[in-house]
Parts: C-alpha cells; sequence; structure tokens
C-alpha cells in the first residue's frame, strides 16, 4: 500500500459511465461496423469453446460472444488501471460505495495470494474489473472457472477460461435453457399511460405477456409469440427531451442486467449478438 496514491480523476469517471450518454452515443460505440466484424471473427476462432459453454451453460455462442465484445472488444481493449490503486481510491475515498469496494480490494488481495502473484500487478477498468470479461475480484472467486483443462484459472490471458466464466456467472444468475430472445424494438402509441415503462427486467411483477402488450396497441415483430412475457422500458436520448425507444426486455435480459445494471448495456448485448449471427 505505501505504493499506492489515491486517483481523484477515477471518482470523477464514477460519476459519469459512458452508460448516462445518450442511447444513440452509446450504442454507436458500443455496436458498430467494427465491433460486428471482430465479433464474426471472434465466433468463429472460439467456436469450439463457446459451443462448449453452451452445451455446460446453456447460453448462445453469440450471446457469449457480444458481451466479451462490449466487455473489452473480445479480449483487445487494453486496460491501463491498476486494480489495487483503483479499489483502493474507491474504498477510501468514496464513502457511498466504501463498503462494497473494501470488500472487492480485501477480495483483489486474497485472489492474488492464491495466484501467488503481486496484487500490484494486475490492470483494470477504472472501477477495478478485471480482465477479459470485467470480473470484480469477489466474482473471479465465485464464477471464474478452468475452461480448457489445464488446472489454472486465468481470465486475464485465456479466453477458453473466460468464455467458459461468463457462461457460468450468467446460468447461475437465471439464464433459462430455450429463450434466447433478449430485447428487442418496439412501436408504441402516443396513449400509451407512462406507468407502463418499467426499469428492473429482474422484477417479476414489471413482466407482462406480449400478448397484453399487442392488446395495448404496441406493435412488436410477429416472431415473438403472445404468451411470451417481457417489460417495457424506455431508452432515453437524454440530450433531446421526449425523445426515446422503447423496448421489450425478455427473461433473459435479467442476467445479463446482473452483470451490469444499465438496460442500454443490456440492449447493445442483444443487438451485437444479432448483428454478430447474421
Amino acid at each position: 500500500f505505501s505504493t499506492i496514491k489515491f486517483d481523484y480523476a477515477m471518482l470523477e469517471r464514477m460519476n459519469t459511465p459512458a452508460e448516462k450518454r445518450t442511447w444513440s452515443y452509446y450504442l454507436g460505440i458500443m455496436v458498430n461496423d467494427e465491433r460486428i466484424s471482430n465479433g464474426k471473427k471472434y465466433l468463429s476462432t472460439h467456436n469450439a469453446t463457446l459451443t462448449k459453454a453452451y452445451k455446460e451453460y446453456h447460453v448462445p455462442n453469440n450471446v457469449l460472444t457480444a458481451l466479451l465484445g462490449v466487455e473489452t472488444n473480445f479480449g483487445e481493449f487494453k486496460l491501463k488501471y491498476r486494480a489495487l490503486q483503483s479499489l483502493s481510491t474507491f474504498a477510501f475515498e468514496y464513502p457511498r460505495r466504501a463498503k462494497y469496494f473494501k470488500e472487492e480490494l480485501e477480495a483483489l488481495l486474497v485472489f492474488a495470494n492464491k495466484q501467488n502473484t503481486e496484487s500490484v500487478q494486475y490492470l483494470s477498468s477504472y472501477a477495478g474489473a478485471i480482465g477479459i470479461p470485467q470480473f470484480m475480484p469477489s466474482n473471479i472467486k465465485k464464477y471464474a472457472v478452468d475452461g480448457d483443462g489445464d488446472g489454472l484459472v486465468d481470465i486475464v490471458t485465456n479466453h477458453d477460461d473466460a468464455i467458459m466464466s461468463v457462461g457460468n456467472y450468467l446460468k447461475d444468475k437465471g439464464w433459462q435453457e430455450n429463450k434466447p430472445h433478449v430485447a428487442t424494438v418496439v412501436s408504441v402509441p402516443n396513449s400509451l399511460d407512462n406507468d407502463t415503462y418499467k426499469t428492473n427486467p429482474c422484477n417479476e411483477e414489471n413482466m407482462r405477456s406480449i400478448g397484453e402488450y399487442r392488446e395495448m396497441g404496441i406493435k412488436i415483430p410477429p416472431k415473438y409469440k403472445s404468451k411470451e412475457i417481457g417489460m417495457l422500458a424506455k431508452l432515453a436520448e437524454d440530450s433531446e427531451e421526449g425523445m426515446f425507444e422503447a423496448v421489450i426486455f425478455f427473461e433473459n435480459a435479467c442476467p445479463i442486467h446482473r452483470y451490469n445494471k444499465s438496460l442500454k448495456y443490456v440492449m447493445t448485448i442483444a443487438l451485437l449478438a444479432e448483428a454478430i449471427n447474421e
């Protein structure tokens, strides 16, 4: 800890994450031609491991690929922060979430000790997330697995371990087999009651059947069956008052929402997964 200096610029970043930008801006940086092309290549290159993960955890190949694409551009994004510095800064200089970050700081120290490595060597996001799938240290302990059977768990450089670990996480958080839909854009009537829109796809009370939504005048692509259930939400253009995109999030949006509690994030996973599968 004698080498650690608090980075106060991180505190500002914590209050202005990319998910707080307008929906069109966020979508543009997360789902574009380059990322879609990289996703198709990743889907092909790691097909064997993705298929193995699907058989074990039932999360489709393209969804796993899309999540890794949004998190670290399929492992290509260069992490530039030191996890020990980031977590220390938030643990001791960010009172609102100090308890959480102290627990994550402890998890990092324990993890590094078990790996027989120095904690200062781990690079991370500004918030302290580590590796290709951007796991917080506590989630490494809970969900990281040995994907290639070499006896080691390495989500920093090993894509097999990273892929299987994400599958393990999503399955544990409630991913349901044979329910591949995550989200879809819909068209809503201007007269729709604002209370119909919800914000948490993990709350069963927010869910209605597609048939019910259609009876409200909401236009939903015909491939979605009337008995399927979902949550209607708004993805806002914060810079343009009143502008938004209406989206229905299905049941399997919930485990992705637990990965990152932003509906914009969940929707980009859905759209990128669809794009790289075409």
